[in-house]
């Protein structure tokens, strides 16, 4: 640490205890009364907003020991903010927290309910409104991707069930929309192609009016409006190359086959063995999407980011895990940025979000100019002891990055000791001596339910700049090294 010239603003930490769950505590199961069609999925907390109503139905022992859902009892500790009945439907009145305990054969099961105001949508054009913090010599990002949607200007390409995608994908031009039938599946390995064309080209389902507004994610719930991509085998369900560029891609739902045992990937910017910035793509918008694995398939990452100004926005990444080696919901390694990664839900094994991993082939590439805001990191505590944990966000060659208002949530000792964020400079094989991490800004995030907090190492290893110029502010981290979510214990 003393190598790194690194400044450490903590405004705020909170160590909140909390009652440890006991092996006879289950998580409860939510299915969607009020919403669209939700499919039923055990889940320990929810997020509604004032007025929403959800149904959860009986902890799973109230079926296995035949008590029978009528033997299901229901409280909430909050019943102005949150009421249950009897039946399990939830009512969220107003902003705040309630836990609510169903009771039912001698046992008891939770989900904690967080009330929030209703989604305000993000100005996808705008930057983030906070200014520097006075006297830090921490540089922002220089510049920042604009997610605003582009409107065609040419021809609409249908593209319906059992049509041929690739080529409909070739055929585009400047100015056309691909519009997929909702509801479609096409399965395949599909490639965005290269341009020489100056415009933008759209792909998009074509039930577009019917998903939320651009600036509010999408949730599983909004899949039955999208058209589905999905890989038969190990390779990236969509791919973008050398020249490919300036591609709107929205409203999709994207995955692998189920019965597979590996998935390298699901969308892949980049090979990630580039040798100049010249072969990476570029200009590529990824907008409200579903990206998911399967229970069953080791997946070792949702969304490869390796190309120029390239975003991901109002998206649900889940299911991104491996038993076999670490996986990630977003991953950069040889892109240079600028990146956008902002509202999405981030759900992996190893790493949530990790800038690093690998050594770049393109020499001295650093990632720059990341803006990391209002994402929801989360690892199902179901994942406990079934795969190997590592963290929530992890920088090793980065600079000029923005992490700001995201919730960072549920991590263990596991693959590492429960750290949720971990900032270091490495070169990952020795062979990239100008990796860094530096310029980086950590500020009004909420950071919860881990076994620790930040690990800061300057340089691990010979290889590489120590680390410098890292500023932590404002930020709250709850339940430290409370049971199960257990660990070194240490803020830093």
């Amino acid at each position: 640490m003393a190598a790194s010239r690194t400044t450490t603003r903590l405004a705020t930490l909170v160590a909140l205890i909390v009652a440890g769950c006991s092996d006879s505590t289950d998580p409860l199961t939510v299915a969607s009364t009020s919403k669209p069609q939700l499919s039923t999925s055990t889940v320990e907390s929810l997020t509604l907003a004032p007025g929403d109503s959800f149904t959860l139905a009986p902890p799973f022992h109230a079926l296995n020991d035949h008590c029978g859902p009528a033997s299901v009892t229901w409280s909430s500790s909050a019943p102005q903010v949150a009421t249950v009945s009897n039946g399990g439907l939830v009512k969220a009145l107003a902003v705040g927290n309630a836990l609510l305990t169903a009771y039912s054969c001698g046992r008891e099961a939770t989900a904690s309910v967080s009330v929030v105001a209703a989604s305000v949508p993000l100005d996808p054009a705008a930057p983030p409104a906070t200014p520097p913090i006075a006297g830090s010599s921490v540089e922002l990002p220089r510049s920042y991707v604009d997610t605003r949607s582009i409107a065609p200007t040419a021809r609409t390409i249908a593209v319906n069930s059992g049509d041929n995608l690739q080529a409909a994908l070739a055929s585009a031009r400047s100015g056309d929309v691909v519009v997929l039938q909702a509801g479609a599946t096409f399965t395949g390995n599909f490639s965005l192609p290269a341009r020489s064309d100056g415009g933008w080209i759209t792909i998009r389902t074509s039930a577009s009016a019917s998903l939320p507004p651009q600036g509010v994610r999408v949730t599983p719930r909004d899949a039955g409006t999208m058209a589905r991509i999905v890989s038969p085998n190990s390779t990236c369900a969509l791919s973008a190359g050398a020249g490919a560029a300036r591609y709107q891609i929205v409203g999709l739902e994207i995955t692998t086959t189920s019965f597979l045992g590996y998935s390298y990937g699901l969308v892949c910017l980049g090979q990630g063995s580039e040798s100049t910035v010249a072969e990476l793509p570029s200009d590529i918008i990824l907008d409200r999407l579903y990206l998911h694995g399967a229970s069953f398939v080791n997946l070792s990452r949702c969304l490869a980011l390796n190309s120029v100004r390239s975003a991901i926005v109002d998206s649900y990444l889940s299911e991104c895990h491996s038993s076999e080696q670490e996986a990630q919901a977003i991953a950069t390694w040889n892109g240079p940025g600028p990146f956008k990664i902002v509202n999405n839900y981030l759900e992996a094994t190893g790493e949530n979000i990790i800038f690093g991993g690998a050594d770049p082939s393109i020499p001295n590439l650093v990632p720059s100019d990341i803006e990391i805001r209002r994402n929801h990191f989360y690892k199902p505590l179901a994942w406990k002891g079934v795969y190997p944990v590592k963290n929530l966000f992890e920088l090793k060659n980065a600079q000029r990055v923005l992490v700001e208002g995201n919730v960072m949530e549920n991590c263990w000792v596991s693959g590492q000791e429960g750290f949720a964020v971990v900032m270091k400079t490495l070169s990952q094989s020795g062979r990239a001596p100008w990796t860094v991490t530096q310029d980086v800004t950590f500020r009004l995030n909420l950071i919860r339910n881990v076994g620790a907090g930040f690990n800061l190492i300057g340089l691990q290893y010979a290889v590489g700049i120590p680390m410098q110029r890292v500023d932590i502010s404002n930020n709250i981290v709850q339940n430290l090294n409370i049971p199960p979510y257990d660990g070194e214990g240490r803020g830093f």
